[in-house]
């Protein structure tokens, strides 16, 4: 087995460790949803999830159109957005606020169209390939805006309360091995892979950074994020 198979098999497995630290969040939001005042959630930015959810959401659906279906990337990615829509759902009915709301109600319509447009039409020709992933990108770009505003809520409440550190971990040393194994191409391919995980990562290990400086137990104060 060469390099660049070893890393890719390495950056598999660890995405399926990352569903591990995407159920250890679902748990936390869900324990935090049933214990208490909206104000434990104040810290927490609905950009953030929502963010996650769309861009495994979308990882997922290009899994399935691709002319031979990726059902490595169909059974991670499918557990991981159901796993994103409970994130949404308890964030929601932790906040109980129009944005929140606003944001589970587009991840539900987007599954439910996507996947009935999906069972009915197997494949996209390459202009539609080309849309979809412009859309990919678009997500990145704002993942900025979206880890961004979840830092701002961490440092304006002095808490990260409601953060799975499991989760940042998780992801980060994934996006790590997506970085390594982008070298193995040509630069010229891979920049926007590598270009990507080394944004996502250095979020990651930031908000992994605030989640110990400002722990858990520290009570936020009621300015909520967006």
């Amino acid at each position: 087995m060469n390099l660049h198979n070893l890393l890719g098999w390495v950056s598999s497995v660890l995405f399926i460790i990352t569903l591990w630290g995407a159920l250890h969040q679902t748990i936390l939001l869900k324990k935090l949803a049933f214990t208490g005042a909206r104000d434990k959630f104040a810290n927490l930015s609905v950009s953030y999830f929502f963010a996650y959810f769309l861009g495994v959401f979308l990882f997922y659906t290009y899994g399935y159109l691709l002319p031979d279906a990726d059902y490595f990337l169909i059974a991670t990615r499918g557990t991981a957005t159901f796993l994103a829509v409970s994130m949404l759902t308890f964030l929601w009915l932790g906040k109980k606020s129009t944005l929140s709301f606003s944001a589970l109600l587009a991840s539900v319509l987007c599954v439910a169209v996507t996947v009935s447009l999906m069972a009915n039409r197997k494949g996209l020709n390459p202009t539609e390939f080309q849309y979809l992933k412009l859309c990919m990108s678009c997500v990145t770009i704002y993942g900025i805006h979206a880890y961004t505003s979840q830092i701002r809520g961490i440092l304006t409440n002095k808490s990260s309360q409601g953060l799975s550190k499991v989760m940042n971990f998780t992801v980060a040393m994934k996006d790590l091995s997506v970085i390594a194994y982008g070298f193995t191409y040509s630069l010229n391919d891979s920049w926007p892979l590598i270009a990507q995980a080394v944004m996502n990562g250095s979020f990651r290990i930031t908000l992994l950074y605030l989640c110990y400086r400002y722990n858990n137990d520290t009570r936020p104060l009621t300015i909520q994020s967006a």
